[in-house]
């Protein structure tokens, strides 16, 4: 087996850049496959474990970041003075092992234990992930380089929808769960034989940052405390995820109720608007990204503002509308809008930081998102979809009356009431949630008053030399 070699000097070759971005990728793929199929294959998950719209939202979102926030900052600091390919592969084998036994789950115990386990094997894989590419790539490239890393975000995305809603479908959700983990097990094994870590900040203009050492915590945080547009950057990016992920977790389970379409269907639907959003967002935004702030570097900023700003009409008309094919449509290009956020919001973190600060920084950026976005969205959106639809019941108890959405009895008019509050609930939650994406835009927009000195060295004009890198 061909194993890569470390790199010795201050430049890497194309082929080390080729195999490390490819294996990232892929890696990437896998946590995108094993969070949307999550969501999607969520109707079958509650109707078969009787869990309300606030279980599911603690498990898609909370269960996940709950240890995410308790063990990222250990596991980012261990990647920023140990081996990190090492850590990716470990890290891979430990959510795809819990991943599997979620297939074995009795009740939402047992879930929510499964999906804490996943969120600690993926707290070991983002910002390490960041850390190399940032190593890998100069400043004026890595949001094209980022980008490229998110490639596995579309690609999983459309393969863990529609594998998982098909999987669900002609087998089990159990049995998807198991289907699904079983790859990560291999990737982790070749990541582990094949890649080799390369040497912190080679592609940094300061040729000393490649054998500096690691900054303490206490140093890191006076780095931070220093850039005023740091605090802005880190409310938006919270505030984004708050409305990417609520609004995320819930789109399966709003086209099965509002549009009444099966699982293989939702799984379809919901994996084009996800795979066609991040794919334009993510990989199109970091190349335009890095084209567009070298005339101003406030672009970094702007562009997420103005994406955030554009999303809120767009995903309101998609809630309102009764046609299935233009609530699509919108919610494509919604989504498309708010996710231009992510490439530039994780490039001027990696321009503000020191190389060997870089995963602890990351990890920053990926804590923000798990526990506001991935934590507090689903969780969000559940809590009010279950109130809602409380509210607009009128027989009585909605909770004791319809677990879960559907009607505990068969009685006359009953199952047709459950599913209309239900999915008014749901309609309503996802509009309101939509609207935070407004107060996100107010942060992107104050963070543009010092994003330029606070990137410092980066907003120089590279070298020719530099830009050939």
């Amino acid at each position: 087996m061909t194993v890569l070699p470390v790199v010795q000097s201050g430049r890497s070759s194309a082929r080390q850049r080729v195999w490390f971005i490819a294996a990232l990728v892929a890696i990437n793929t896998c946590s995108s496959i094993d969070r949307v199929a999550t969501i999607t294959i969520g109707p079958a998950i509650k109707r078969d474990l009787a869990l309300s719209d606030l279980q599911f939202g603690l498990v898609a979102g909370f269960g996940f970041a709950l240890f995410y926030a308790f063990l990222g900052l250990p596991i980012a600091r261990f990647a920023d003075t140990h081996n990190r390919v090492k850590l990716i592969a470990a890290a891979v084998s430990v959510w795809s092992i819990f991943l599997m036994l979620s297939g074995l789950a009795r009740n939402f115990l047992h879930l929510m234990i499964c999906r804490i386990a996943v969120g600690i094997g993926e707290a070991g894989v983002q910002p390490p992930s960041v850390s190399l590419v940032s190593d890998f790539y100069p400043p004026q490239r890595r949001g094209f380089a980022i980008g490229l890393l998110a490639l596995g975000v579309p690609v999983g995305t459309l393969m863990g929808a529609v594998g998982g809603g098909y999987l669900t479908e002609v087998l089990s959700w159990r049995a998807a769960f198991l289907i699904i983990g079983a790859p990560g097990i291999v990737l982790a094994l070749l990541v582990w034989a094949m890649l080799r870590d390369p040497p912190r900040g080679m592609s940094d203009r300061d040729p000393s940052a490649v054998h500096a050492s690691a900054p303490t915590l206490i140093a890191i945080a006076r780095h931070l405390r220093a850039r005023r547009s740091f605090w802005h950057l880190m409310v938006a990016i919270g505030l984004t995820n708050l409305a990417v992920n609520g609004l995320g977790a819930f789109l399966p389970q709003y086209f099965a109720r509002v549009s009444h379409l099966n699982l293989g269907r939702v799984g379809i639907v919901y994996g084009s608007i996800g795979a066609a959003a991040t794919l334009v967002s993510f990989v199109f935004g970091g190349a335009v990204v890095d084209w567009i702030s070298t005339r101003d570097g406030r672009w970094y900023v702007w562009l997420p503002a103005l994406g955030c700003l554009l999303s809120v009409p767009l995903y309101i008309l998609s809630f309102m509308t009764s046609s299935a094919i233009l609530a699509t449509v919108l919610l494509t290009l919604a989504s498309i809008c708010i996710f231009l956020y992510y490439t530039p919001s994780q490039v001027v973190l990696q321009n503000m930081a020191q190389p060997r600060m870089r995963a602890t920084i990351a990890f920053v950026f990926f804590l923000v998102v798990g526990l506001v976005g991935v934590g507090l969205g689903p969780t969000l959106v559940g809590l009010l979809s279950d109130s809602f639809a409380a509210h607009l019941f009128t027989l009585g108890d909605y909770s004791l009356r319809c677990p879960g959405g559907v009607a505990r009895a068969l009685t006359a008019g009953l199952d047709d009431a459950c599913q209309s509050a239900s999915s008014a609930g749901l309609r309503y939650a996802l509009i309101g949630v939509s609207g935070i994406s407004l107060w996100a835009a107010l942060h992107f927009l104050l963070a543009a008053r010092n994003i330029r000195k606070d990137m410092g060295a980066f907003t120089a004009t590279p070298s020719a030399a530099e830009s050939m890198a």
